[in-house]
């Protein structure tokens, strides 16, 4: 069922209890529970009190078929973090949707830079990551929100077809993990939130390579939640229901 609440509904609801809460490692124990991840858009990222105000960091999201790290839910939440007062790098494989979302940033105020980006590319993650601490110094936030859907019956599923959305869903999923959690690991600090889906624990109709590696995202997401806490690093997942965006319009 589709949400009927407005876009703003969600923008102002939990923005900090991610990064905050997490200080006490929330994560470890609550990574993954639907009662803190209720909603899908702009999700619970910019409900600030002015005593929990956001540290102005760049913050990171991705983008591949779809360029959600600019546009549908990565860019809702690249508006919500610059609102909460972070310095927002919003990147995906494409540069116009990268300028646009970075120029909405500017618009509220804050920094960011303009570096596109493939989550099946590990070199241009390094590249990123390379660009963003020569501008900012460090990066406090990664949000992982590149992902591919296709709706068909499991039957008619080839090789190709299957092994890709694992490979942007998934894999690309802990290779940003992976590449930015070194950066994070070795500061001492770090929050790391995923994008999953209600199809991480739900069966949904003729997707499954799509929910088998939302599945996987929120398998990963607590395994790194555990094994990263000694370090300082929180990873949580969110995992959203059914919103319009651009990657599931025509559904």
């Amino acid at each position: 069922m589709r949400s009927s609440l407005p876009e703003s509904h969600f923008g102002k609801l939990r923005a900090t209890e991610i990064a905050h809460r997490s200080d006490h490692f929330w994560s470890a124990t609550r990574s993954i529970t639907n009662s803190t991840c209720p909603g899908r858009t702009p999700l619970l990222l910019a409900m600030v009190a002015p005593s929990t105000r956001l540290r102005s960091v760049p913050v990171v999201g991705f983008g591949h078929s779809e360029p959600r790290g600019t546009s549908g839910i990565g860019r809702a939440i690249a508006h919500g973090l610059a609102e909460a007062g972070a310095d927002v790098v919003p990147t995906s494989r494409r540069m116009a949707h990268v300028d646009s979302t970075a120029r909405e940033i500017e618009e509220r105020g804050r920094r960011t830079l303009r570096i596109d980006s493939d989550v099946c590319n590990r070199a241009s993650l390094e590249r990123l990551l390379k660009a963003i601490v020569e501008a900012f110094g460090k990066v406090d936030i990664l949000v992982n929100c590149a992902g591919r859907i296709q709706v068909a019956p499991t039957m008619e599923f080839s090789d190709d077809d299957w092994n890709a959305i694992l490979e942007i869903n998934l894999e690309g999923t802990l290779r940003a993990c992976q590449v930015f959690g070194r950066h994070m690991i070795d500061r001492r600090y770090g929050r790391i939130i995923n994008i999953a889906s209600i199809g991480s624990f739900r069966a949904l109709n003729q997707a499954a390579a799509y929910s088998a590696s939302k599945a996987g995202v929120a398998a990963l997401t607590k395994s790194l939640a555990l094994e990263w806490r000694p370090y300082g690093v929180c990873v949580n997942a969110i995992m959203p229901g059914v919103f319009v965006t651009d990657l599931n319009r025509k559904l």
